[in-house]
């Protein structure tokens, strides 16, 4: 702290904002939250000299759900807000799910689907991320051209905005969901009916689940990771959740380990570097079905 400076050094840019907030925090009696700031500091800055080190080399944030739960309706100046204060805090690993509905639509016309065929499949905008984990469809929407086109804009400035702190932004990728509509344009494809979620009416339920070892389970899940990955660039690390709440139709082992082994192919085939980040809410959610042998296998 040299005349009304203090000196940050750290190996990455979450580090530095870490080291800042930590300083401000703990020294000034600043406090920076989502909603609100006090940040009034002494007439003499604090002569401190401390060193912080992470016990973790990745600190993630956010669950699939908070699409919906919380985020559903933020613009730009809170996303900002929101990814500064995951800076601030230390957290280098987060979720950046935004635009893929924009995507999909892109992929599903280019296999000839109708735009009612897509309109009927996507949930709207606060139902995202149970449409995206095959528990429900349509519920909610359907999506404008407008939602699609900010969703991509939005989207290119949360990622710009994580990678110039340090974050790392985690992609989606292909789960296995598909439309209703999908035996129409692929009537040899082996799909099976997901299973009603929360009384959803059959109107507003269950998806299709293209099985693992069907080729088109590769065509379609690479088609949309490198139309995503042309999009937006990648950091190689993806999120995809095939069996949320939806116990799957079999406990045959080879079944469930064929679905682990398709989702991670898929996203190797586009990018060898890929990482597949699972969250474990499906284990914990049924874990009667779900037995150490089963998790293993899957």
């Amino acid at each position: 702290n040299v005349l009304g400076q203090v000196e940050i050094l750290g190996s990455s840019g979450v580090a530095l904002a870490w080291g800042l907030h930590y300083y401000l925090k703990n020294y000034c009696n600043v406090h920076i939250s989502w909603e609100g700031n006090q940040i009034e500091l002494p007439p003499t800055l604090p002569d401190v000299r401390v060193k912080v080190t992470s016990n973790d080399r990745f600190r993630y944030y956010q669950n699939v759900c908070t699409l919906g739960y919380t985020s559903a309706w933020w613009q730009w100046d809170h996303w900002e807000r929101n990814i500064d204060w995951m800076a601030l805090n230390g957290i280098n690993l987060a979720l950046a799910f935004n635009g893929q509905e924009a995507i999909w639509q892109r992929v599903y016309l280019q296999l000839n689907f109708t735009s009612d065929e897509i309109n009927e499949h996507f949930g709207g905008p606060a139902f995202l991320p149970w449409s995206r984990m095959g528990n429900i469809r349509g519920f909610g929407g359907p999506l404008t051209p407008t939602w699609h086109e900010k969703s991509l804009r939005l989207q290119h400035r949360i990622i710009r905005r994580m990678r110039a702190l340090g974050i790392i932004p985690v992609l989606p990728a292909f789960a296995g969901h598909v439309p209703r509509a999908f035996p129409r344009l692929f009537p040899n494809a082996n799909v099976t009916k997901s299973t009603a979620w929360n009384q959803f009416s059959d109107k507003y339920c269950c998806p299709y689940l293209l099985e693992p070892t069907d080729p088109l389970f590769q065509r379609i899940g690479e088609q949309f990771l490198k139309t995503y990955v042309e999009e937006f660039g990648t950091d190689h690390v993806y999120n995809c959740d095939t069996f949320n709440e939806n116990e799957p139709y079999t406990s045959e082992l080879r079944f469930l380990r064929n679905v682990g082994h398709s989702i991670f192919q898929a996203m190797i085939n586009v990018d060898p570097q890929a990482i597949w980040l699972m969250q474990g809410w499906l284990f914990v959610h049924d874990a009667t079905f779900w037995t150490e042998p089963r998790v293993e296998a899957f």
